[in-house]
Protein backbone atom coordinates (compact mmCIF):
# COMPACT_ATOMS: atom_id res chain seq x y z
CA UNK A 1 0.00 0.00 0.00
CA UNK A 2 1.34 3.63 -0.69
CA UNK A 3 0.38 6.70 0.80
CA UNK A 4 -1.51 9.16 -1.51
CA UNK A 5 -2.27 12.37 0.60
CA UNK A 6 -2.75 13.93 3.69
CA UNK A 7 -5.67 16.96 3.55
CA UNK A 8 -3.52 19.18 6.70
CA UNK A 9 -0.75 19.73 4.55
CA UNK A 10 -2.59 21.06 1.59
CA UNK A 11 -1.08 24.96 0.78
CA UNK A 12 -2.83 27.92 -1.66
CA UNK A 13 -2.23 27.62 -5.15
CA UNK A 14 0.74 27.93 -6.63
CA UNK A 15 0.88 29.55 -10.08
CA UNK A 16 0.71 25.92 -11.73
CA UNK A 17 -1.81 24.64 -9.66
CA UNK A 18 -4.25 27.36 -10.36
CA UNK A 19 -7.26 25.53 -11.85
CA UNK A 20 -7.99 25.55 -15.48
CA UNK A 21 -11.60 25.90 -16.93
CA UNK A 22 -13.90 28.69 -17.67
CA UNK A 23 -15.18 28.31 -14.42
CA UNK A 24 -12.88 26.36 -11.80
CA UNK A 25 -14.20 25.81 -7.95
CA UNK A 26 -12.46 25.29 -5.10
CA UNK A 27 -14.73 23.67 -2.73
CA UNK A 28 -14.88 25.08 0.68
CA UNK A 29 -13.92 21.73 2.38
CA UNK A 30 -11.35 19.22 1.27
CA UNK A 31 -12.95 16.54 2.54
CA UNK A 32 -14.03 13.73 0.27
CA UNK A 33 -17.60 14.08 1.59
CA UNK A 34 -17.76 17.94 1.26
CA UNK A 35 -16.29 17.50 -2.24
CA UNK A 36 -18.98 15.08 -3.05
CA UNK A 37 -21.81 16.82 -2.00
CA UNK A 38 -20.69 20.25 -3.13
CA UNK A 39 -22.63 21.01 -6.69
CA UNK A 40 -21.59 23.74 -8.75
CA UNK A 41 -24.21 26.23 -7.66
CA UNK A 42 -23.38 26.27 -4.23
CA UNK A 43 -21.43 28.84 -2.44
CA UNK A 44 -17.86 28.70 -3.56
CA UNK A 45 -14.99 30.43 -4.83
CA UNK A 46 -14.93 30.79 -8.58
CA UNK A 47 -11.53 31.59 -10.71
CA UNK A 48 -10.49 32.45 -13.89
CA UNK A 49 -8.57 30.28 -15.86
CA UNK A 50 -4.92 30.57 -16.14
CA UNK A 51 -2.86 32.56 -18.61
CA UNK A 52 -0.77 29.60 -19.93
CA UNK A 53 2.28 30.11 -21.77
CA UNK A 54 2.03 30.41 -25.86
CA UNK A 55 4.01 28.21 -27.43
CA UNK A 56 5.07 28.03 -31.04
CA UNK A 57 5.92 24.60 -31.55
CA UNK A 58 5.83 23.65 -35.28
CA UNK A 59 3.40 20.56 -36.25
CA UNK A 60 4.11 18.82 -39.16
CA UNK A 61 1.45 18.38 -41.86
CA UNK A 62 -0.22 14.70 -41.57
CA UNK A 63 -2.32 13.22 -44.70
CA UNK A 64 -5.26 10.64 -44.38
CA UNK A 65 -2.35 8.05 -45.16
CA UNK A 66 -0.47 8.42 -42.02
CA UNK A 67 -4.33 7.77 -40.25
CA UNK A 68 -4.46 4.62 -42.16
CA UNK A 69 -1.17 4.07 -41.43
CA UNK A 70 -1.95 3.22 -37.77
CA UNK A 71 -5.29 2.84 -37.58
CA UNK A 72 -5.22 -1.00 -38.45
CA UNK A 73 -2.58 -1.55 -35.66
CA UNK A 74 -4.37 -1.07 -32.73
CA UNK A 75 -8.03 -2.88 -34.73
CA UNK A 76 -5.67 -5.92 -33.67
CA UNK A 77 -5.37 -5.46 -29.89
CA UNK A 78 -8.31 -6.74 -27.72
CA UNK A 79 -10.63 -4.82 -25.76
CA UNK A 80 -12.55 -5.69 -22.60
CA UNK A 81 -15.98 -4.58 -22.20
CA UNK A 82 -16.84 -3.83 -18.77
CA UNK A 83 -20.24 -2.75 -17.03
CA UNK A 84 -21.80 0.45 -18.23
CA UNK A 85 -20.58 -0.22 -21.98
CA UNK A 86 -17.16 0.52 -20.77
CA UNK A 87 -14.02 -0.42 -23.37
CA UNK A 88 -10.71 -1.06 -21.65
CA UNK A 89 -7.80 -2.42 -23.55
CA UNK A 90 -4.92 -3.96 -21.60
CA UNK A 91 -1.60 -2.05 -22.29
CA UNK A 92 1.43 -4.21 -22.04
CA UNK A 93 4.13 -3.13 -19.63
CA UNK A 94 7.17 -1.32 -20.88
CA UNK A 95 9.86 1.10 -20.89
CA UNK A 96 10.24 4.70 -22.16
CA UNK A 97 11.94 8.47 -21.65
CA UNK A 98 9.29 10.56 -19.87
CA UNK A 99 9.24 14.17 -20.28
CA UNK A 100 9.88 16.33 -23.19
CA UNK A 101 13.43 15.63 -25.06
CA UNK A 102 12.88 17.63 -28.28
CA UNK A 103 15.22 21.07 -28.03
CA UNK A 104 12.91 22.37 -31.04
CA UNK A 105 10.42 22.36 -28.22
CA UNK A 106 9.22 25.49 -26.56
CA UNK A 107 8.50 22.94 -23.37
CA UNK A 108 8.08 24.00 -19.55
CA UNK A 109 11.23 23.28 -17.29
CA UNK A 110 9.26 20.54 -15.57
CA UNK A 111 8.95 18.90 -18.56
CA UNK A 112 12.57 18.67 -19.70
CA UNK A 113 14.23 16.76 -16.78
CA UNK A 114 13.97 13.48 -18.53
CA UNK A 115 13.84 10.16 -16.65
CA UNK A 116 13.55 6.21 -17.75
CA UNK A 117 10.65 4.92 -16.63
CA UNK A 118 9.40 1.05 -16.87
CA UNK A 119 5.63 0.78 -16.09
CA UNK A 120 3.85 -2.72 -15.65
CA UNK A 121 1.16 -3.75 -17.76
CA UNK A 122 -2.27 -2.66 -17.11
CA UNK A 123 -5.90 -2.42 -18.32
CA UNK A 124 -7.26 1.49 -19.39
CA UNK A 125 -10.60 2.83 -20.65
CA UNK A 126 -10.36 3.90 -24.00
CA UNK A 127 -12.32 6.74 -23.44
CA UNK A 128 -12.87 9.50 -21.06
CA UNK A 129 -15.98 8.52 -18.61
CA UNK A 130 -19.30 9.95 -20.02
CA UNK A 131 -21.62 11.72 -18.09
CA UNK A 132 -24.05 8.78 -18.50
CA UNK A 133 -21.53 6.64 -16.73
CA UNK A 134 -20.60 8.86 -13.96
CA UNK A 135 -24.68 9.22 -13.33
CA UNK A 136 -25.80 5.80 -13.22
CA UNK A 137 -22.80 4.75 -10.68
CA UNK A 138 -23.13 8.26 -8.74
CA UNK A 139 -26.83 8.93 -8.65
CA UNK A 140 -25.89 12.51 -9.99
CA UNK A 141 -24.39 14.84 -12.80
CA UNK A 142 -22.29 17.26 -11.64
CA UNK A 143 -21.17 18.44 -14.73
CA UNK A 144 -21.42 22.00 -15.85
CA UNK A 145 -22.08 21.05 -19.74
CA UNK A 146 -24.59 18.48 -19.47
CA UNK A 147 -25.38 15.46 -21.85
CA UNK A 148 -24.83 12.28 -21.39
CA UNK A 149 -23.02 11.70 -24.59
CA UNK A 150 -20.53 14.34 -23.70
CA UNK A 151 -17.85 13.16 -20.85
CA UNK A 152 -18.00 14.17 -17.89
CA UNK A 153 -16.49 17.76 -16.73
CA UNK A 154 -16.36 19.81 -13.16
CA UNK A 155 -14.98 16.81 -11.63
CA UNK A 156 -12.82 17.49 -8.82
CA UNK A 157 -9.62 14.35 -7.83
CA UNK A 158 -12.06 13.65 -4.80
CA UNK A 159 -15.10 13.24 -6.84
CA UNK A 160 -12.69 10.86 -9.05
CA UNK A 161 -11.24 8.89 -6.27
CA UNK A 162 -15.06 8.49 -5.01
CA UNK A 163 -15.92 7.68 -8.68
CA UNK A 164 -13.36 4.77 -8.85
CA UNK A 165 -14.36 3.23 -5.34
CA UNK A 166 -18.34 3.50 -6.19
CA UNK A 167 -17.62 1.47 -9.60
CA UNK A 168 -15.23 -1.28 -8.44
CA UNK A 169 -18.12 -2.24 -6.05
CA UNK A 170 -20.26 -2.25 -8.71
CA UNK A 171 -18.61 -4.24 -10.50
CA UNK A 172 -18.20 -6.34 -7.59
CA UNK A 173 -14.43 -5.72 -7.12
CA UNK A 174 -12.39 -4.42 -4.74
CA UNK A 175 -12.09 -0.67 -4.31
CA UNK A 176 -8.56 0.35 -4.45
CA UNK A 177 -8.83 3.23 -2.49
CA UNK A 178 -9.07 3.43 1.23
CA UNK A 179 -10.25 6.87 3.28
CA UNK A 180 -9.69 7.07 7.03
CA UNK A 181 -10.87 10.81 7.80
CA UNK A 182 -8.70 12.73 6.27
CA UNK A 183 -6.22 10.47 4.79
CA UNK A 184 -6.55 8.71 1.60
CA UNK A 185 -4.06 5.59 0.41
CA UNK A 186 -4.14 3.00 -2.69
CA UNK A 187 -4.21 -0.14 -2.64
CA UNK A 188 -2.30 -0.65 -5.72
CA UNK A 189 -3.01 -4.32 -5.61
CA UNK A 190 -6.78 -4.10 -5.33
CA UNK A 191 -8.62 -5.54 -8.94
CA UNK A 192 -10.93 -2.29 -8.90
CA UNK A 193 -10.79 0.89 -10.60
CA UNK A 194 -8.75 3.70 -10.37
CA UNK A 195 -6.80 6.84 -12.30
CA UNK A 196 -3.62 6.43 -13.70
CA UNK A 197 -0.83 7.40 -12.29
CA UNK A 198 0.97 10.60 -14.80
CA UNK A 199 3.75 7.51 -15.71
CA UNK A 200 0.88 5.04 -17.20
CA UNK A 201 -0.92 8.14 -18.28
CA UNK A 202 2.02 9.16 -20.25
CA UNK A 203 3.18 5.97 -21.79
CA UNK A 204 -0.34 5.06 -22.93
CA UNK A 205 -0.92 8.43 -24.52
CA UNK A 206 2.58 7.68 -26.24
CA UNK A 207 1.04 4.85 -27.65
CA UNK A 208 2.80 1.93 -25.15
CA UNK A 209 5.46 -0.39 -26.50
CA UNK A 210 3.87 0.67 -30.30
CA UNK A 211 4.41 4.21 -29.98
CA UNK A 212 5.30 5.72 -33.20
CA UNK A 213 6.73 8.51 -31.54
CA UNK A 214 3.96 11.47 -32.10
CA UNK A 215 4.09 14.45 -30.48
CA UNK A 216 0.32 13.92 -29.35
CA UNK A 217 -1.24 11.32 -28.43
CA UNK A 218 -1.52 9.78 -32.05
CA UNK A 219 -0.46 12.39 -34.62
CA UNK A 220 2.15 14.95 -34.73
CA UNK A 221 -1.32 17.24 -35.76
CA UNK A 222 -3.20 17.96 -32.60
CA UNK A 223 -6.27 18.44 -34.52
CA UNK A 224 -6.22 14.95 -36.18
CA UNK A 225 -6.48 13.22 -32.76
CA UNK A 226 -8.07 16.12 -30.59
CA UNK A 227 -10.64 19.03 -29.43
CA UNK A 228 -8.72 22.09 -28.54
CA UNK A 229 -9.19 26.38 -28.77
CA UNK A 230 -8.93 26.65 -32.39
CA UNK A 231 -11.29 23.45 -33.45
CA UNK A 232 -13.63 22.65 -30.47
CA UNK A 233 -16.01 26.01 -30.84
CA UNK A 234 -15.50 26.91 -27.23
CA UNK A 235 -16.82 23.78 -25.87
CA UNK A 236 -16.06 19.76 -24.77
CA UNK A 237 -17.22 16.92 -28.01
CA UNK A 238 -18.17 13.05 -27.20
CA UNK A 239 -15.76 10.85 -27.54
CA UNK A 240 -14.39 9.19 -30.32
CA UNK A 241 -14.96 12.27 -32.84
CA UNK A 242 -11.46 12.23 -33.65
CA UNK A 243 -9.01 9.23 -34.85
CA UNK A 244 -7.06 7.29 -31.63
CA UNK A 245 -3.85 6.48 -30.94
CA UNK A 246 -1.61 3.36 -31.73
CA UNK A 247 -3.51 1.65 -28.93
CA UNK A 248 -6.94 2.39 -29.80
CA UNK A 249 -7.54 5.32 -27.42
CA UNK A 250 -9.51 8.47 -27.30
CA UNK A 251 -8.99 11.91 -26.60
CA UNK A 252 -5.58 11.57 -24.38
CA UNK A 253 -4.78 14.73 -26.08
CA UNK A 254 -7.46 17.42 -25.58
CA UNK A 255 -11.18 17.67 -24.86
CA UNK A 256 -10.70 17.28 -20.89
CA UNK A 257 -7.35 17.16 -18.80
CA UNK A 258 -7.78 14.13 -17.39
CA UNK A 259 -6.70 13.41 -13.14
CA UNK A 260 -3.62 11.18 -12.48
CA UNK A 261 -3.26 10.23 -9.56
CA UNK A 262 0.51 11.63 -8.48
CA UNK A 263 1.27 14.34 -6.40
CA UNK A 264 2.71 16.89 -8.42
CA UNK A 265 6.45 17.75 -8.03
CA UNK A 266 9.75 17.31 -10.06
CA UNK A 267 11.09 14.10 -12.05
CA UNK A 268 13.69 13.36 -9.04
CA UNK A 269 14.91 10.22 -9.65
CA UNK A 270 16.54 9.56 -13.59
CA UNK A 271 15.71 5.65 -13.51
CA UNK A 272 12.69 4.44 -12.07
CA UNK A 273 10.20 1.61 -12.21
CA UNK A 274 6.03 2.24 -12.07
CA UNK A 275 6.82 5.18 -10.05
CA UNK A 276 3.67 6.93 -7.95
CA UNK A 277 4.32 10.73 -7.77
CA UNK A 278 5.79 12.83 -5.20
CA UNK A 279 5.55 12.10 -1.46
CA UNK A 280 4.63 15.67 -0.45
CA UNK A 281 3.08 18.48 -1.83
CA UNK A 282 -0.53 20.16 -2.19
CA UNK A 283 -1.45 19.42 -5.74
CA UNK A 284 -2.66 16.87 -7.90
CA UNK A 285 -1.69 16.23 -11.99
CA UNK A 286 -3.76 16.61 -14.81
CA UNK A 287 -2.68 15.51 -18.10
CA UNK A 288 -4.02 15.94 -22.03
CA UNK A 289 -5.00 19.42 -22.56
CA UNK A 290 -8.45 20.65 -23.11
CA UNK A 291 -10.99 22.40 -25.78
CA UNK A 292 -10.73 25.47 -23.56
CA UNK A 293 -6.95 26.09 -24.26
CA UNK A 294 -3.98 25.83 -27.15
CA UNK A 295 -3.31 22.81 -28.66
CA UNK A 296 0.58 23.41 -27.72
CA UNK A 297 -0.97 22.03 -24.51
CA UNK A 298 -2.18 18.81 -25.29
CA UNK A 299 1.12 17.55 -26.36
CA UNK A 300 2.38 13.72 -24.67
CA UNK A 301 4.52 15.20 -22.13
CA UNK A 302 3.00 18.37 -20.76
CA UNK A 303 2.24 18.56 -17.37
CA UNK A 304 -1.07 20.64 -15.19
CA UNK A 305 -1.46 20.51 -11.68
CA UNK A 306 -4.85 21.40 -9.23
CA UNK A 307 -5.41 21.04 -5.70
CA UNK A 308 -7.42 18.29 -5.37
CA UNK A 309 -10.77 19.82 -4.29
CA UNK A 310 -11.08 21.95 -7.12
CA UNK A 311 -13.41 21.88 -10.30
CA UNK A 312 -13.73 22.86 -13.29
CA UNK A 313 -15.70 22.54 -16.62
CA UNK A 314 -12.42 21.32 -18.21
CA UNK A 315 -11.52 18.49 -16.06
CA UNK A 316 -12.66 14.98 -16.31
CA UNK A 317 -11.73 11.14 -15.73
CA UNK A 318 -10.48 8.10 -17.21
CA UNK A 319 -9.65 5.19 -15.51
CA UNK A 320 -7.14 2.33 -15.38
CA UNK A 321 -7.48 -1.24 -13.48
CA UNK A 322 -4.45 -3.43 -13.00
CA UNK A 323 -3.76 -6.21 -14.87
CA UNK A 324 -5.03 -9.92 -13.76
Amino acid sequence: MESCFNLTEMREHSIRSVAAGIFAVKTAESTLTTASETTAGSAAEYMKPPQLRRRKAQFPAVTPLLILFFLPVFLLIPTVVSGQGMELVFIEGGSFVMGCYDPSLDCDDDETELRDVTVYGFYISTTEISQGVYDEVMGRNISLIKEPTLPVNNVSWYDAIEFCNKLSLKHKLNPCYIIKGRKVTCNFSANGYRLPTEAEWEFAARGGNLSKGWLFAGSNDPFTVGWFKENSAGRARPSKQKAPNELGLFDMSGNLWEWCWDIYGPYEQTEVIDPKGAEKGGSRVLRGGSWYYESSVGRNSNRFSATPDTRSVTFGIRVVKKAG
